[in-house]
């Protein structure tokens, strides 16, 4: 055949029909784009939904950005402290740098109880109204206070930060709460380590936005924030007498 006598490519064309009637040609376009389209909104599958944040993932990660900020923070506050077992209630004056803390705890009728963490050691004194004051030696630099000694608070302004801003493994229940804290808006998460190999107490713990400690609330006692006070300054973590070493033996109170 030759190829003068090759259909054109009208001839190839099936035309839909209505009734037995060829469409024209702008009909059977038309027909033939909506059969497509019909075809592909049966194919199609809706738009998966985004996944919703865990509140609790949201805070502990906020929690841990937190207590980062506060291992740098400098600071100096007082708190009011309360515990039920024993029950007794005193203020706790807070001087804290990135590398140094001095706790003055304060209850009615008793000497100021200093606790003390330089370069040099971990001390406690005992500041009477009258009279003089005496120190002794918990732990030399770089050891760590025996637990018979230990005191136990100095944890709050020091480790607790580490465990909470690093990977401890701890769980935060739900989106944190906003209060007012001694006129400061702070942040509250509940706490719980997952595992007994940390020692870090289950609770809730407050920061402000600039990361200061405002609350820590445990099952047996709780701390307050009262007042924010200016930067502490080198003086305010010197000894007032010179410390004597302790047995393990002894008490942390000298």
């Amino acid at each position: 055949m030759a190829f003068g006598s090759l259909p054109s490519p009208d001839t190839l064309t099936l035309m839909p029909t209505v009734a037995g009637r060829p469409l024209g040609r702008r009909a059977a376009l038309l027909v033939t784009v909506l059969t497509f389209a019909a075809g592909c909104s049966h194919s199609s599958s809706p738009p998966r939904p985004s996944p919703t944040p865990n509140p609790s993932a949201v805070a502990l990660a906020q929690l841990r950005a937190l207590a980062a900020r506060a291992e740098q923070a400098s600071f100096t506050a007082t708190y009011h402290a309360q515990g039920s077992s024993p029950p007794r209630t005193g203020t706790i004056t807070v001087y804290r740098t990135p590398s140094l803390l001095r706790l003055d705890v304060a209850e009615a009728g008793a000497p100021v109880v200093r606790i003390l963490l330089t370069g040099q050691g971990t001390f406690s004194c005992k500041i009477p109204p009258n009279g003089s004051a005496a120190c002794v030696t918990l732990a030399e630099a770089g050891a760590a206070v025996p637990q018979s000694l230990d005191p136990g608070l100095q944890h709050l302004f020091t480790t607790t930060f580490d465990g909470l801003a690093g990977n401890a493994p701890i769980e935060v229940t739900g989106a944190p709460t906003v209060r007012d804290v001694a006129g400061q808006q702070a942040r509250c998460f509940a706490v719980q380590p997952v595992t007994t190999s940390i020692s870090l107490t289950p609770g809730e713990y407050c920061f402000t936005d600039t990361a200061i400690l405002a609350q820590a609330t445990f099952r047996t006692s709780s701390l307050t924030l009262l007042q924010l006070h200016s930067a502490p300054q080198p003086d305010d973590f010197r000894l007032p007498a010179s410390p004597v070493p302790l047995s393990p033996t002894a008490t942390a109170t000298p």
